[in-house]
């Protein structure tokens, strides 16, 4: 397959119901002397935003599968993302900045792809290293509450996710006042229902972020609500997102890494408010852990998600920790005989 059969390819893929990347966006590539170029313009901006870079990676790959070794051979890939946060008024600047910094995130930890920005074609808005990022916090953005109230979600029966995040969160320990997270044993070995090691369990914790007080006008960042907080039992802070989806979405990949990328930049902060507020300690000098724990991940999942995850700097840090957790897994039968003494 040559440059212009894949872009044919990718057309198709553009439409509706296609199997391929949603219809918000359009994808075609191009050569240039710098390398290969993988364009992805977003068309309904609102909705294109919150899976605009998980899309272009999987067409990336795509491109990868598709051409012949030799016409990829010594040529850098560059994702160039073209999306114009004025071109509608109902779209707001806050998801235009989200994928700014997911973006800015991936580029800093992708050695062998460029990562490109632009308002509008030609546009180029230079990305954020991740010490610019870091500074956002210092420079008078503040997250979303000083104080943060009491979620107690109403438990209303029926909705299979909803119902397994309130079997998760159980109910309030009489004796400490608050919930812990005992149950997370069953999202693996990071945690445990040793009472010694019980942490306090804080379910639907609010994300946003704003320049100075906290009004519409000001805001940076969306709110959004990450599915549990506490601390594993090594004391890092473990952010934790559940699905138990009927159809699993690539977009996972983007959410966990907003909210992964919201507690590495405003960690001193919210380490405050989380000592403050619910007695968290120790937050501003431990780990901070994202979970995405499912029982089903998207068919495209593997191409992705190393882009994201266990990738430093060019100084060697890693800014965001991603786990993946595979609820329900079981080993084929050949595998568990094999795995017998």
């Amino acid at each position: 397959m040559n440059l212009d059969e894949f872009n044919q390819k990718l057309e198709e893929y553009g439409k509706p119901k296609s199997g391929g990347y949603p219809s918000q966006l359009r994808c075609t590539a191009s050569e240039t002397e710098a390398g290969i170029t993988l364009a992805v313009e977003l068309l309904n901006p609102k909705e294109a935003f919150s899976g605009a870079d998980v899309w272009g990676i999987a067409m990336l790959e795509e491109m990868k599968r598709s051409l012949p070794l030799e016409a990829l051979s010594g040529k850098k890939s560059t994702l160039r993302f073209i999306a114009d946060p004025n071109e509608k008024s109902h779209y707001p600047q806050k998801y235009y900045e989200e994928l700014k910094r997911r973006l800015s995130y991936l580029a800093a930890v992708n050695k062998d792809v460029g990562f490109r920005l632009e308002k509008g074609p030609g546009q180029e808005d230079a990305l954020y290293t991740m010490d610019q990022m870091i500074r956002l916090a210092q420079n008078g953005e503040t997250v979303q509450h000083d104080e943060i109230g009491s979620h107690e979600e109403e438990n209303k029966p029926g909705r299979l996710e909803k119902d397994f995040q309130t079997y998760l969160y159980g109910e309030k320990d009489p004796q400490k006042g608050w919930y812990t997270n005992k149950r997370l044993v069953l999202l693996g070995e990071d945690f445990s229902s040793d009472e010694k090691k019980e942490a306090r369990l804080e379910r639907e914790f609010p994300t946003g972020s704003f320049k100075g007080e906290s009004n519409n006008a000001n805001r940076i960042l969306p709110t959004r609500h990450v599915d549990f907080i506490t601390q594993n039992k090594h004391g890092d802070l473990a952010v934790i997102e559940l699905k138990v989806p009927d159809s699993s979405k690539l977009e996972d990949i983007a959410q966990i890494t907003d909210y992964a990328l919201y507690f590495c930049v405003y960690k001193q902060e919210l380490a405050a408010i989380l000592e403050k507020n619910y007695g968290f300690k120790g937050v501003e000098d431990r780990g901070i852990v994202s979970y995405l724990a499912s029982n089903a991940f998207h068919k495209r999942f593997d191409d992705i998600w190393p882009y994201y995850v266990g990738n430093r700097d060019a100084n060697n840090r890693e800014w965001i920790h991603l786990k993946q957790v595979v609820m329900g897994y079981y080993k084929p039968a050949k595998a568990a005989l094999q795995a017998l003494p």
